[in-house]
């Protein structure tokens, strides 16, 4: 999922625009301070609850919506339109059952042709060995933003299933012009099927001369090929340069481990369900659009219980929008017995500590740290918590300690010496923190968060200043945000070149009206190209937007330049 936690300045911003990928993320809903949705009070007539259940579902509080949706529905029972916000309130807050009997009114009393409810439908016959019905209702579902990969799919596996092996390859010929990278593993798990490893083997590389430059998922997936074509060294080989480069990739050291166990790895996918269940998690974890992911995330469980990646993926959406308990429950449905058991309880503990359960999240991490002394991650998930209450003492503590479990330098190491160096450079270590950045842009050369953090601190310093502005621009062509391009402008300000200034502020501001910063530097910048009305009016916007506890701008400040300009007091 992903934003940047970091801030693109030398100095933490006190209020963060960006949340933590790895599963902190704060609630943005208006939601109980567990995460769980208040007790809805339902109204005594079926608009009231309409409009009540639109403002939930509206607000991703889908629990909530289908609670008033239903009982809406009640009392309009022939509301297409109540039917549908129903469905999808429902489906999004995992109650399948419901879902499902509003899924059958939609396609059969409305004739719905389009989005989720046909789809879901013919896969559940699908699922239930209802061929002909599937086949029904899949020829129903209209291609649309939502179902345009998965039909094909779906069609391709229907046909398998009904030992019509040309026509299943056929179904899935129309998926390549759409998404070939899902097409390549669908065809892999086809010729699986059929007991064709050679083939499968050719589908998986699709045209590639490097497995190492595929999916993950592939990639474990070329390794079973491998052993099912009596190539034990090659599958070895294979999964030992999967595991340095990922070194703690739990899924691969469980394949590590049970291959040299039993010199064999079952299937990732055992049934057409399976595969179609993947390749559904697949399409969503594609996808940006956060209902879109939640849609097909829920699809993907519903056809495949088993499904833990799509169980985790479920949990992980409904962190980023606020309801941590219903997370906790999803990560909860994790098997003990499952590799994937680690990654839920590092996120469970996430989880509580966005629910307020600071200290006990705190302690089940570093109880995992120490359980496990070889694995990174509830190390990682420490730096973050501290990182996000801004005490770099110990988000450093952590960083160190995980750095020091770092066996070899991989370019996916880069964000832990770029965090650790912001730690650093906040606790006024600048000398240490420097060499961490630099040794990020070592491993991976082209981070526009390093380039605008290194770069933006040297101009600020005043060293390195050509070097400085080349690594501004750079990350300004790798991401153009309003706040790296704020980083090049006020650069360009601090070398005395205001008329460039100027020109990327204005960008800057066009793309972040709402940042006082980034306004406040737009007026300094207009006041010394001689545009003083202009500078006055941006410094008076500044004043208008939310100052508190921002520590980059001193509303005192901004107030003594509205009266002085930059030539006195400013």
């Amino acid at each position: 999922m992903p934003v940047t936690v970091f801030s693109n300045r030398p100095r933490f911003r006190t209020l963060m625009r960006s949340l933590l990928t790895a599963g902190l993320l704060s609630g943005c809903l208006a939601v109980s301070g567990n995460g769980l949705s208040a007790e809805p009070e339902l109204a005594d007539n079926p608009y009231g609850n309409y409009l009540s259940g639109l403002h939930a579902l509206r607000s991703s509080d889908y629990a909530t919506a289908s609670v008033y949706l239903d009982a809406a529905l009640r009392e309009s029972p022939d509301n297409a339109q109540i039917s549908l916000l129903a469905f999808q309130s429902n489906w999004r807050a995992g109650n399948l059952d419901r879902a499902r009997e509003l899924a059958a009114i939609l396609v059969a009393e409305t004739g719905r042709t389009t989005g989720l409810a046909p789809l879901f439908l013919g896969l559940e016959a699908l699922k239930e060995g209802e061929y002909a019905l599937a086949d029904q209702l899949l020829t129903k579902a209209q291609r649309d933003p939502l179902s345009h990969v998965i039909l094909p799919m779906a069609n391709a596996w229907l046909m398998a299933v009904q030992d019509k092996r040309e026509e299943s390859f056929e179904a899935l010929s129309r998926l390549r012009s759409v998404a070939k990278p899902i097409a390549d593993i669908m065809e892999g798990k086809l010729h699986e099927y059929y007991g064709d490893w050679a083939a499968a083997e050719k589908a998986y590389l699709g045209g590639a001369t490097d497995p190492m430059t595929l999916y993950s998922g592939t990639q474990r997936a070329l390794v079973r090929t491998y052993l099912r074509q009596d190539r034990f060294d090659e599958a070895r080989s294979l999964l030992s340069d999967m595991l340095a480069r990922n070194p703690n990739a739990v899924e691969l050291e469980d394949d590590m481990a049970r291959l040299m166990r039993d010199k064999n790895l079952e299937p990732l996918t055992e049934t057409p369900l399976q595969a179609v269940a993947e390749g559904t998690l697949l399409i969503a974890q594609g996808h940006n659009d956060w209902a879109v992911k939640m849609d097909l995330a829920r699809l993907a469980v519903s056809l495949d219980p088993t499904q833990v990646n799509g169980i985790l993926t479920v949990g992980q959406l409904l962190d980023n929008s606020g309801h941590y308990a219903q997370a906790i429950a999803m990560y909860e449905r994790v098997p003990e017995t499952d590799y994937r058991q680690w990654q839920s309880r590092i996120q469970t503990a996430l989880s509580r500590f966005n629910m307020g359960e600071k200290i006990d999240a705190i302690d089940d991490l570093e109880e995992m740290a120490l359980e496990r002394p070889g694995q990174l991650g509830p190390l990682d998930a420490l730096s973050r918590i501290h990182h996000s209450e801004a005490k770099y003492d110990l988000m450093l503590s952590a960083l160190d300690r995980l750095v020091d479990r770092l066996k070899t330098d991989q370019p996916g190491h880069w964000n832990y010496y770029h965090r650790r160096g912001i730690a650093l450079s906040s606790l006024d270590r600048w000398n240490d923190a420097e060499q961490d950045f630099l040794h990020a842009l070592k491993l991976s050369p082209d981070q526009p968060d390093v380039l605008n953090y290194l770069g933006y601190s040297w101009v600020d310093q005043n060293i390195n200043l050509d070097k400085a502005l080349g690594m501004l621009h750079r990350a300004v062509e790798l991401r153009r945000t309003g706040y790296i391009i704020d980083s090049l402008g006020w650069a360009y300000y601090r070398l005395g070149r205001y008329e460039d200034a100027v020109e990327e502020l204005e960008r800057a501001v066009f793309q972040e009206p709402m940042e006082p910063v980034i306004n406040d530097h737009l007026g300094d910048a207009y006041w010394k190209v001689g545009r003083y009305r202009e500078a006055r009016f941006q410094w008076e916007r500044v004043l208008g937007l939310d100052l508190e506890g921002n520590e980059e701008v001193s509303a005192d400040e901004v107030a003594r330049k509205l009266e002085y300009g930059l030539s006195n007091g400013g």
